[in-house]
């Protein structure tokens, strides 16, 4: 099982609706599956989702319930869909051959005035490498608790997942398969991780700051600053302890929520990884290969003993959007590539 902290933007639904009218950017809705046929160059997936949160399961059926989706970005076209789960959990969607990656989640809820939402980071991949292919990519399970959530998949093709959709694959010329979607692996070698605030590692946090100050490009903390080149130098604020090393990570940042302004974290979210590099001695790092032009990244550093590490450093955000606000906690830092 995979964990993490989930983000907890708040945003008025009417205000949200208005602004994904409004705006072309990704992602797109699903196409209707009467038009990806296999004629047409489509292939499937098909799978579900299990949502647990405090204990009790996601209902989808039940008034008020909400909605969970998942973002699901492909590789090599750079199309974003956004796959709202419904009824049971189970889905089939209709796709293009391509390498795809399930970005995360995001967990709606009506609230008086607006919604809450809670957002999660998965990055689990899976393929479909032709035209006619129904790839079954497994049961994903997310588990909510206490401001934490944790995930994995399991293979339930022969429990109900493929009976399920075994006629709609059939009629529709499918050939099903089994093509369960990999995890990402944990990045670097370590032993053992402690919170990056618990003390010892020689860093001050603050509530805006858990972990390293970063000092390069200006603004990394609360935006999206752009570069006058393509190899930026990541700097940050050193740790007090002299005996230390860093851990230096960047990933593709991708939008999710058409809201106005770089600096809304809220409606991005981390996707593949570009950048690693452990036990920096000094504390900077320029990426010398892996960016693109015109591309959005995060990034984040950790302390390092040997094969003792920190928890990644995250950052706060406030930002005012329109006639409402968007807070959450658990972001990395950013920065962006000149055009």
């Amino acid at each position: 099982m995979r964990a993490g902290s989930p983000t907890r933007p708040f945003v008025p639904y009417a205000l949200a609706v208005a602004l994904l009218a409004a705006c072309a950017e990704i992602p797109s809705g699903p196409m209707p599956l009467d038009l990806a046929t296999v004629q047409a160059g489509y292939g499937r997936a098909f799978g579900s989702v299990e949502y647990v949160e405090d204990g009790r399961s996601w209902d989808n059926t039940a008034p008020g319930s909400g909605q969970l989706t998942l973002f699901v970005r492909a590789a090599r076209s750079g199309e974003m869909h956004q796959m709202d789960i419904e009824r049971d959990g189970h889905f089939v969607w209709g796709l293009k051959p391509d390498d795809y990656a399930i970005l995360g989640f995001r967990a709606a809820r009506a609230t008086s005035p607006g919604t809450q939402t809670s957002t999660g980071r998965i990055m689990a991949t899976f393929a479909i490498a032709e035209a006619g292919q129904a790839v079954y990519v497994g049961q994903l399970r997310i588990r909510m608790a206490r401001g934490r959530y944790d995930f994995g998949v399991e293979d339930r093709y022969d429990a109900g997942d493929l009976s399920r959709f075994e006629a709609q694959l059939d009629a529709g010329r499918f050939r099903a398969v089994r093509g369960l979607m990999g995890l990402e692996p944990r990045v670097g070698s370590y032993t053992r991780v402690t919170g990056i605030c618990a003390g010892g590692w020689g860093i001050t946090c603050t509530k805006e700051l858990q972990g390293v100050e970063p000092l390069s490009p200006p603004g990394a903390a609360n935006g999206f600053p752009v570069g006058p080149i393509l190899t930026p130098l990541l700097e940050w604020k050193r740790s007090s302890r002299s005996d230390v090393t860093y851990d230096v990570v960047v990933y593709e940042s991708h939008s999710l929520f058409p809201l106005p302004g770089p600096s809304a974290h809220s409606h991005r979210m981390r996707g593949a990884l570009v950048a690693y590099k452990e036990g920096l001695a000094e504390p900077r790092f320029a990426p010398t290969s892996g960016l693109q032009r015109g591309r959005t990244y995060e990034w984040s550093v950790r302390v390092r003993d040997g094969e003792a590490v920190s928890s990644w450093s995250t950052t706060s955000y406030s930002v005012e959007i329109l006639i409402a606000g968007s807070r959450g906690s658990g972001h990395y830092f950013g920065f962006a590539t000149p055009q």
